[in-house]
């Protein structure tokens, strides 16, 4: 694909501004009392360049299919009610961080590809490949068994509250 990205966009459309390559897509805030508005949005990414993605603001659901793509870093801020995050092969230490608020957090990596976890905040289940934990909370450190620093792997920190966590392979 030449493009650097391309979107479709479901309900009113977003303000989408391209400067010095990076993409920003915002949804303005709704007010109180107009509710109802649906908004979607679908967003292709070109796969040849190294992406660094933030997510940003109050979302329902997210999900993120990253699959292909050279990811560099990916950060989450702010209150979600669920978000999916499907990860492509790392090429080294990719961080991922996740703050703020959600009910559900699941972070899928490809199978064979270790992490670490660091949780900061406070979770009601959390689920680390095949371990499952009840209400967990403030500085806690797993990886996965077949970690190794000096190999590819995902750094994952979630300082946020949720009530489901899932962190898993495959």
């Amino acid at each position: 694909m030449p493009e650097l990205y391309l979107a479709r966009f479901e309900g009113p459309p977003p303000d989408v501004k391209m400067k010095d390559g990076a993409v920003t897509i915002h949804y303005p805030r709704r007010l109180l009392g107009l509710g109802g508005l649906q908004r979607a949005a679908e967003v292709t990414l070109n796969v040849a360049i190294p992406w660094q993605i933030v997510i940003q603001g109050g979302a329902s659901d997210v999900t993120a299919e990253l699959g292909g793509l050279d990811l560099v870093s990916l950060e989450v801020k702010g209150g979600l009610s669920s978000i999916r995050l499907e990860l492509p092969m790392p090429s080294g230490v990719v961080p991922i961080r996740i703050s703020g608020g959600a009910s559900e957090i699941v972070v899928r990596r490809p199978a064979g590809v270790a992490a670490r976890a660091h949780l900061k905040g406070w979770v009601s289940t959390f689920v680390f490949d095949n371990q499952t934990f009840s209400d967990m909370g403030n500085n806690v450190w797993l990886q996965s068994s077949d970690f190794e620093p000096t190999a590819p792997y995902y750094d994952i920190e979630v300082a946020s509250s949720a009530s489901m966590v899932t962190i898993t392979s495959g």
